[in-house]
């Protein structure tokens, strides 16, 4: 139910975010460069880079999202999938380009943590390697409803007291597909992680930041940063 939950959600402007992805990584690194692409869930810009030439390694805790993916490959794109968290993943430095966006970072709750998320960014990528890195803003962090024929979708988000940066998601969705309603809920930690912090970390990796690429990407309340891993 994930992609068409997201696509009610996001409608148009999900392949508007999509096609902006794709378009920086264009301009970074040309076809047949590697990506490894954290958090890549069922290949929403996995796929389109490999159809366009690239080697795409998907990294995603999830097996089930990442079998969703293989479902999805068209003939002639192949995409290697790793199912690892981003602070357990350890590559062999080999990639031209890292891509941790759509809120990745939120799933990682603690400075040690994300200490170890951008070693695993480090290992992947080769010395000049470039990361592109999201940090969700206050609007990310915000509830909201969506109700379509198919889709009703409800999602809380709050603070948690006493805890810095952290909030406590919760949703309820139902996804009806001709008389069949499927429902689920979930609930988990998420975590707001200051720019400082997220730049520190990176460059405690060998990871330093190279650009602010955020008017790219506006109307998506998060920062987008490009990295550069040092020689």
């Amino acid at each position: 139910m994930y992609d068409l939950v997201l696509q009610r959600t996001f409608g148009p402007a999900l392949r508007g975010l999509t096609d902006a992805t794709v378009q920086v990584v264009r301009e970074l690194v040309s076809p047949p460069a590697s990506v490894v692409d954290f958090g890549a869930g069922t290949g929403r810009v996995s796929l389109p880079l490999s159809e366009l030439g690239y080697h795409v390694t998907a990294v995603d805790p999830s097996a089930a999202m990442l079998a969703r993916l293989a479902k999805k490959e068209r003939t002639g794109a192949s995409v290697t999938r790793v199912v690892a968290p981003l602070e357990k993943y350890r590559g062999v430095g080999d990639q031209d380009l890292a891509l941790c966006v759509f809120s990745v970072l939120g799933y990682v709750l603690d400075e040690q943590r994300l200490a170890a998320a951008f070693r695993g960014v480090g290992s992947a990528l080769r010395p000049g390697g470039f990361a592109v890195v999201d940090i969700p803003g206050p609007e990310a962090l915000e509830g909201f409803e969506v109700e379509s024929e198919d889709v009703l979708r409800h999602v809380e988000i709050e603070p948690v007291p006493e805890a810095e940066g952290l909030h406590a998601y919760r949703e309820r969705a139902a996804v009806r597909r001709g008389v069949e309603v499927k429902r689920f809920e979930e609930s988990f930690l998420i975590r707001a992680w200051e720019r400082r912090k997220v730049v520190d970390a990176a460059g405690a990796a060998g990871i330093v930041l190279a650009e602010d690429i955020t008017p790219r990407f506006e109307g998506w309340g998060a920062d987008y940063l490009l990295f550069r891993r040092s020689d």
